[in-house]
């Protein structure tokens, strides 16, 4: 019976992936940097419009409209634009924490 040889039983080994110095991770985040300001710019946004439709005046006309307090009527359009700002908060902020772990060397990017 012919011996086998140690070429015949070894099985390649997937390379490692070579770590990121700290200053790829570095240079890396600082390409980041406008998409910190993106997110952080559309939660003032939401926030901005969240604040419209419960300050003060918009409670008084809700009030004399509905009898109550704390019963709000929100109208359509500003309904339509909060949905927008908070689902694109929502997908800045996504690509954002991707695009973070990634640059750190935690992702696939």
């Amino acid at each position: 019976m012919p011996k086998p040889t140690a070429a015949a039983n070894a099985t390649a080994m997937p390379e490692a992936p070579r770590r990121l110095t700290d200053a790829e991770k570095l240079a890396r985040l600082h390409d980041l940097e406008s998409d910190f300001y993106a997110a952080e710019n559309m939660a003032g946004i939401v926030w901005d419009l969240l604040s419209e439709m419960f300050d003060s005046e918009a409670k008084d006309a809700s009030e004399k409209m509905t009898g109550h307090k704390d019963c709000f009527i929100i109208d359509p359009g500003a309904l339509e634009r909060l949905h927008f700002a908070v689902s694109h908060s929502w997908r800045l902020t996504e690509k954002l924490k991707d695009d973070l772990l990634a640059g750190l060397g935690y992702g696939s990017n």
